[in-house]
């Protein structure tokens, strides 16, 4: 009977473990002179390689994971130089599919775009 309930136990282990990092996401940059840069984001428990994953998550929550819906920090000035910046964000946010892919005029309107996803 002990042998059963720890094959069970064994078993189910996996799909738990499965639902407690929700939110993967890969976030990569590219320049208009080829330079690229790529991130990982964990939350739930936060981690990853982006320098700042609190931060990151916490935006992601506010927004439940909408890209489109984030707002303009208003605290960053930046020039009118066109220099293209493309943002790329795929994996899932709480085990919904992300696919997000937007060109901005440059990498400060990126990053103000997106308030604290782009470091």
């Amino acid at each position: 009977m002990v042998s059963s309930i720890k094959l069970f136990v064994a078993c189910l282990l996996p799909l738990v473990l499965a639902k407690t990092s929700s939110t993967s996401l890969t976030i990569s940059t590219f320049t208009y002179t080829g330079g690229a840069k790529s991130y990982t984001l964990e939350c739930k428990p936060v981690g990853g390689t982006h320098p700042y994953p609190y931060d990151a998550c916490s935006t992601l929550k506010s927004v439940k994971g909408d890209f489109k819906s984030l707002k303009s920090s208003e605290d960053i000035l930046c020039s009118f130089d066109y220099q293209p910046f493309t943002v790329s964000v795929i994996g899932r946010y709480k085990n919904k599919s992300v696919n997000f892919r937007e060109v901005y005029s440059n990498q400060c309107f990126a990053i103000a775009s997106l308030d604290g996803i782009v470091p």
